[in-house]
């Protein structure tokens, strides 16, 4: 596919090497004809006021992939839930979750949108296709033991499947659907193209909140929130977690006055408790994006499910009990507060080893 084509659009040039050298992989791999398209590096903005981050969105016959690009090295081991990554054992959340999250999402929107324009709700609900999420390995050394089931979603450069233990990408972006589903055609093509420039789709933008820039992509998330870290703009070595409750153009007055009631009582509640077992809010802020909050951040902290699945690193006895007894010693402050967390789980305490567990 040519660079200089319209079907091959880079949105935002991207500042690394490698990953432009993922990307003209892909680039160079795909057909330079109907249906095909393809747009690097974009942002989308949802009707709830969400920052969608896309590494690489390619149209093909079986509809849309959101490619999410890795330039991991080394052995690759793990599971449908967590993967644990080169030599010292890092362990992560499978980005394929994560991916499949914003696949959902970006479907979502590009249909809305579309119903929006031809103001038809009923209006050939096929014309937008499923969108399905990949990750792209893209290193030139990296090996993928994992078992089929779990490995689903994650893919490498097609001529070395053997050794990376992947199947290849452009095999996925240039698949043939079913029978049972329309075939993107080049019109249609054309018409998501068109959805897609009228949606807004546009460059990734470097988003404030205060003194601090936000990493492009959030790390946590439920229904009315996002967890960024962020970075102050004068001080480098400054990080905190930032918290911003979003609002967009489909929240309601009534929905919007909810979401700050939500963010500016979580601030109340928690901005004057004093133990060191609970995270508390240091700062509430307004943002572009919605009502924000600001958390510090630790860097030596890690998350409690993600230390217990890490193969390199088991909590002594000693250890377990001291995490029993700071958690349980940290729930009696909180619930004599009458504050309650109901999403607590290993998800939301973090550690620092040899230090004061720390639940969020």
């Amino acid at each position: 596919m040519r660079a200089d084509g319209d079907r091959w659009v880079e949105v935002t040039p991207s500042s690394y090497a490698h990953e432009r050298a993922g990307l003209a992989y892909v680039r160079d791999h795909l057909p330079d004809t109907d249906p095909y398209r393809a747009w690097s590096n974009l942002e989308l903005i949802t009707d709830q006021g969400r920052p969608l981050e896309i590494d690489l969105l390619v149209l093909g016959p079986a509809g849309f992939t959101l490619v999410e690009l890795k330039y991991w090295a080394g052995p690759i081991t793990g599971d449908r839930y967590r993967l644990v990554r080169g030599a010292q054992g890092d362990t992560i959340d499978n980005p394929i979750r994560s991916a499949n999250s914003k696949a959902r999402i970006l479907r979502g929107q590009l249909q809305a949108a579309y119903e929006r324009i031809t103001k038809s709700a009923g209006r050939d609900v096929r014309l937008v296709p499923w969108v399905e999420p990949a990750i792209f390995f893209h290193h030139h050394d990296f090996k993928v033991s994992i078992a089929p089931n779990d490995g689903q979603g994650l893919f490498g450069p097609d001529e070395a499947a053997a050794a990376t233990g992947l199947p290849g990408i452009i095999a996925l972006l240039t698949r043939e659907p079913p029978s049972s589903v329309r075939r993107v055609d080049a019109r249609q093509s054309e018409l998501l193209r068109n959805l897609l420039k009228k949606e807004g789709m546009g460059r990734l933008t470097r988003r404030e909140v205060g003194a601090y820039v936000l990493d492009p992509r959030p790390y946590d998330g439920g229904p009315s929130w996002q967890d960024y870290l962020a970075t102050h703009t004068r001080f480098k070595d400054d990080r905190r977690r930032v918290r911003i409750y979003s609002v967009g153009r489909a929240t309601s007055a009534d929905q919007e006055a909810s979401l700050v009631r939500a963010a500016e009582r979580e601030y109340r509640l928690l901005s004057h408790i004093n133990h060191p077992g609970l995270l508390a809010p240091i700062e509430y802020t307004d943002s572009r994006m919605g009502p924000a909050l600001m958390y510090p951040y630790d860097r030596a902290a890690q998350r409690l499910d993600l230390l217990l699945a890490s193969p390199g690193r088991r909590l002594s006895f000693p250890e377990q009990l001291a995490l029993i007894r700071s958690l349980a010693e940290t729930l009696s402050y909180a619930h004599g507060r009458h504050i309650m967390h109901r999403g607590l789980s290993p998800r939301s305490i973090y550690v620092r080893l040899a230090r004061q567990p720390m639940a969020t």
